[in-house]
């Protein structure tokens, strides 16, 4: 999951520079937008955190990723590209992976209570190592590259909330 939205992220310079032409500084503007949301969505988590099961914290950030990733595949297949439509799913799958990624790492702690440091960095390692190994492979899908993260963030989404389930019984 985060390797996906990693990619999204790494690539905005070239949808919204080059594909959409924006200047540097709108581009920072939509960055701030961006940044903001991710403050944001790191509220929510430490709020939701206090309240709720890490499983359906975990649940609810993937389901977001879900609805992000079907909302970029209808922008793409509309043709609806613009700096507007292409932040909102950006938006909601930063709102997605700040409520997964803490309430993860938590549960892995758990789940390996006697290694919970241990466990903590090996998947903060893997994470990190997949989402560079998956965005040099999206970097090689060319004119497709929304259209696959879109895909990915679908596919993901739903394998990780099958994962989630799994685990949790």
């Amino acid at each position: 999951m985060f390797a996906c939205y990693f990619a999204l992220i790494s690539v905005t310079p070239l949808i919204f520079m080059d594909a959409l032409k924006l200047s540097e500084y709108q581009y920072a503007l939509v960055m701030m937008v961006y940044g903001a949301a991710y403050l944001l969505g790191g509220v929510a988590a430490s709020y939701l955190q206090k309240r709720i099961a890490l499983s359906r914290q975990i649940n609810i950030g993937l389901g977001l990723l879900l609805v992000a990733g079907v909302l970029l595949a209808l922008i793409i297949i509309f043709e609806a590209i613009t700096t507007v439509t292409l932040l909102i799913p950006m938006l909601i799958s930063a709102l997605a992976v700040t409520l997964v990624r803490p309430a993860a790492i938590s549960a892995a702690m758990l789940l390996f209570s006697s290694s919970a440091g241990t466990a903590a960095s090996a998947g903060n390692s893997i994470m990190f190592f997949t989402a560079a190994v998956s965005s040099a492979a999206l970097a090689q899908t060319g004119s497709h590259l929304l259209i696959t993260i879109a895909v990915s963030f679908i596919i993901f989404s739903l394998w990780s909330w099958l994962t989630n389930a799994r685990v949790g019984h």
